[in-house]
Order: C-alpha cells, then structure tokens, then sequence
C-alpha cells in the first residue's frame, strides 16, 4: 500500500487538515477491510472496484465521489486489484460550511449529487485512473480555494471550543469547554449544531476514541490498563465499553487482530502542522 499525507494551501488550513492520497494493489488476502469511526470527516474520490458498507449489511459499489461523516458504526469494504483514492480530511467545521451541508455530520453521509460534486468527481476519477495524483490534488484543491476565498469564515465560540476538544484528545469537559469559550452549555451545544454539524459530547467521544484505536495500531502490545489512564478514562472497564459501542470488538481484540498483522510496513508521513495557531488563520 503506498499512503501519503498532504498539507493543503495556506488558506485552508483552518478548515482542511491534510490530503489523503492512497493507492493500493490487492490480493485475497488484503481485499477486505474494516474502517472504524474517526475523528474526521472525508471527502472522497476514488477509482477502482470496491464495495462497501455496514458489517453485517449489504455491500454496495464504492461511488466516485462522496462524503462520509461522523460515523458511530464501524464499515466493511471489499477491494479488488488496483484501486487509487483522494481524500480530503476536513475539521468538521470546515466541512460544515465549505460543502454547505444542512444535515450535519452525525451519522450522515453524502452522493456526489448531493454535494454538488458530480463533474468534479468525474475529472477526478479520470485522473486517479492515470496515476496523476498530482494533477487530481490540484483540481481538488482549486475547487476548494474557490469555495472558500468568499466564505470568510469567523471563529465563533463553538469552533473555538471544537479547536480546543481535537488538541485534548476530546478529554476535556463539555462543562469546562463552555464555560473557556463564555458560553452556557446548552448555547455551547446549539452552536456545535449550527457551526461544527455535530453535538460537542458525541464529538469528544470519536476524539478520544480514534485517538485510542491508533495507539492501539501503533503499539499493540502497550498495556491497555496505561493507555486507559493516559486518555482521560476512568477505568479499563470504561475504556472498553466505550471502545466496543464504537468498535464493535473490545481494545483487547483490536490489538490481538492488529498484532496479526506485523508484517505490514508502515509508511512515513509528511509531518502535518497542528492545530496551534488554528484560532488566528480563522479571519
């Protein structure tokens, strides 16, 4: 598999946190995958064949062009031979506004149609069957810059506290959150809606939990137990409710299948900027 991370241009940064571009030749043993739930929401492009869907649900032809938002179910996808991807990993807000979304993204998921993206998709798509990663990065990247050079997005109390729930690894306090912003919990909340297109409780959880599931990828063999206390848990039991409600395995289970699979090699990743200084790209 050969995976690689891109920092978009300077003025979408505040709401783009990098490019995502993938390509990877499969055999019986690599077709099938498993995404679990993140963090951030993805715009993606894809060319290749691969289907996907729930679990235990039916599996349905991967679209061109689509939008997976924040998810609480983990997805199952079968590839097959060659497939090629671009992703953009939004911050929610950035999503939010730049697609111009009126559903959210708890659970939701959107067609190229409904995002207005069908012709981008197919020059994308065209691209992609080339191996131009380069040149598909600067179509999707124009296409952005257009979108948002008239937005002139403010940073609102709700986004405000959305940039401070991602740099704790969502384990701050909703309570703790409002209250750094100047907000009352339930204006805090009606500001998620609207701002960041999900509620700041269920936002942390997927926060802490990607942030988990990674460690977990990692250093599988790392005590559980430590990685508990280090994320803000109250116990390993609670650590591990919550990560099966999302998982749909336990930790313990996901470091055992993550062990499984040693050998794979993982690739170096350009070092992406964090999100210091969010607050002041925001105009």
């Amino acid at each position: 598999m050969n995976y690689c991370e891109y920092l978009p241009h300077l003025e979408l940064r505040p709401y783009v946190r990098c490019y995502i571009a993938i390509a990877e030749l499969h055999n019986e043993v690599t077709q099938e995958h498993r995404f679990l739930p993140e963090r951030s929401p993805k715009l993606g492009f894809y060319h290749g064949t691969s289907f996907f869907g729930e679990l235990q649900g039916r599996l349905e032809p991967m679209p061109n062009g689509y939008l997976a938002g924040l998810s609480t179910k983990p997805q199952r996808a079968i590839s097959v031979g060659l497939t090629r991807a671009l992703q953009v990993d939004f911050y929610p807000w950035g999503a939010v506004h730049l697609l111009s979304l009126k559903n959210g993204l708890y659970n939701t998921a959107y067609g190229a149609d409904d995002l207005g993206v069908a012709k981008l998709a197919r020059v994308i798509k065209g691209l992609l069957s080339l191996g131009d990663f380069g040149g598909a990065i600067a179509e999707l990247e124009a296409w952005l810059l257009r979108r948002v050079r008239p937005l002139g997005m403010e940073m609102t109390p709700a986004i405000a506290a959305a940039v401070q729930l991602y740099r704790y690894n969502g384990q701050a306090r909703v309570s703790d959150i409002a209250d750094e912003v100047g907000l009352s919990r339930r204006q805090l909340e009606r500001g998620f809606q609207k701002d960041v297109g999900i509620a700041p409780k269920p936002l942390a959880k997927l926060i802490r939990f990607e942030e988990a599931h990674n460690q977990i990828w990692l250093a599988p063999t790392r005590s559980l137990t430590e990685l508990a206390f280090d994320l803000g848990y109250a116990d390993q039991a609670h650590f591990t409710r919550e990560f099966k409600s999302l998982a749909q395995l336990n930790p313990s289970e996901f470091a055992r299948f993550t062990r499984a699979r040693i050998n794979f090699s993982f690739p170096e990743v350009a070092k992406l900027e964090t999100l210091e200084g969010l607050e002041q790209k925001i105009a």
